[in-house]
């Protein structure tokens, strides 16, 4: 048998979230979501039923969800920061200018089955400070598919002048039906993976380099799950380089170089060993905080004859070992003594509104951290070039020979005295 459906459709009395309809005879009807502005999350329900009295409906719709995660490397030790579960997708991180960041959006769709076709527009917009590398793919599972959808990269101009994503990128991934891409079943889940790199344009400390997703659900593009937020953290090192006149007041000292070395695993792309940096120098740098069997690369180089003034900084540094060298000395004074630091930093591993938790410096350069400004992500400290002739360090040539030579004086002097005293005994 055939069903017509007739009438015009009326509205149902809504009580909280139950909703009536009275006087109806016997047969078949149908039931319509016809909701135009749906709760984040909500998709709209469509159920049909044969009324032989009364009846109590439960709606069986099922929402969308979508989960936007980023990975966290510590680059000195090499390792992962992971979650509860163990999982190094996270919902924040840290990371040096000029790296790239990897992410990761996975979206659930279920009730596919109430539908003859699905659409689904997943937004991604990532703040200024990230630079998309459109290297995006799909997955549907764990399989990677390249059909079926279209990616639309455009400038996200914001939504009013307090938007912090102004200025930024938004990508648009969009299928216009996903229910091949479930093989017959009532649900699918979608993933999408792309990197972005940390540009010059990133904000530091708190305030973050934010990006957010979030999906439509429903056939008519109508219906949008919530953001999903993640937060790239990055910060900078301050450096407040001087010497002392004879009132003992700071002035600036211009003619030194200063390069910040950052302490990496051995299968890091141009590390090299401290030692081998070392047998680089001249005599007068001094540089053991380099440690002979490690391996750094070069986080920063700050060259003062190029430069105005005595404070310097190296912007965009994430958390691990470092190590400032002075590898070049103003004349006539003594070298700085480099030594090593480690930056360390927490922020949410699981959180819908991720943020920085804390920032340190460990013992900074001189032994105290002079100041730690974790909203501002910036860590300060004192350099300080003396004016004299370089000591011999402790147990260099420098100190053997001074021993050598004064063994000598020694024994001279003990052969002296002995010969004296026999002169004297003899008379």
């Amino acid at each position: 048998n055939s069903v017509v459906v007739t009438g015009n459709g009326t509205a149902m009395t809504t009580n909280g979230d139950t909703a009536t309809i009275s006087g109806l005879a016997a047969g078949y009807y149908m039931i319509v979501d016809v909701t135009t502005d749906l709760p984040a999350g909500e998709a709209t329900s469509k159920i049909m039923f044969q009324v032989v009295g009364n009846t109590t409906i439960t709606s069986k719709h099922t929402g969308t969800t979508i989960v936007k995660k980023v990975q966290d490397i510590n680059d000195s030790t090499g390792e992962k920061t992971v979650d509860a579960e163990k999982s190094d997708w996270i919902d924040s991180a840290d990371y040096d200018m000029g790296d790239d960041v990897p992410f990761k959006s996975t979206a659930k769709f279920e009730g596919l089955d109430n539908y003859t076709s699905y659409k689904a527009i997943f937004t991604d917009i990532m703040a200024e400070g990230l630079e998309y590398n459109e290297d995006l793919k799909v997955y549907v599972g764990e399989t990677e598919v390249t059909s079926g959808f279209v990616i639309d990269v455009d400038d996200y101009v914001g939504e009013s002048e307090t938007d912090v994503y102004a200025g930024g990128t938004k990508i648009t991934v969009s299928f216009e039906n996903i229910k091949p891409l479930a093989n017959g079943s009532n649900e699918v889940t979608i993933t999408l993976k792309y990197s972005a790199k940390l540009t010059e344009e990133a904000n530091l400390g708190e305030a973050g380099n934010p990006n957010k997703i979030r999906v439509s659900t429903d056939a008519d593009g109508n219906g949008e799950t919530p953001w999903d937020v993640n937060i790239v953290f990055t910060y900078k090192v301050n450096v407040d380089k001087y010497t002392k006149n004879a009132a003992g007041e700071k002035v600036a000292l211009p003619g030194a170089t200063f390069v910040l070395y950052k302490e990496v695993p051995s299968t890091t792309t141009d590390a090299q060993t401290g030692k081998a940096i070392k047998d680089t120098f001249t005599d007068n740098v001094m540089a053991d905080a380099l440690a002979d069997n490690k391996y750094y690369i070069t986080a920063g180089v700050f060259d003062e004859a190029s430069a105005n003034g005595s404070t310097f900084g190296f912007k965009g540094v994430d958390d691990g070992n470092y190590v400032l060298v002075e590898t070049v000395v103003p004349v006539g004074y003594n070298a700085w003594d480099a030594v090593a630091f480690t930056i360390a930093a927490t922020h949410d591993v699981v959180s819908a509104a991720p943020e920085l938790k804390t920032l340190t410096g460990g013992d900074l350069f001189t032994g105290n951290v002079g100041s730690v400004d974790k909203a501002a992500g910036v860590l300060d400290t004192d350099v300080e070039n003396k004016a004299g002739t370089i000591l011999p360090e402790t147990g260099g040539m420098g100190t053997t020979l001074f021993y050598i030579g004064g063994g000598i004086m020694v024994l001279a002097a003990v052969v002296l005295l002995v010969t004296k005293k026999r002169m004297m005994n003899a008379e």
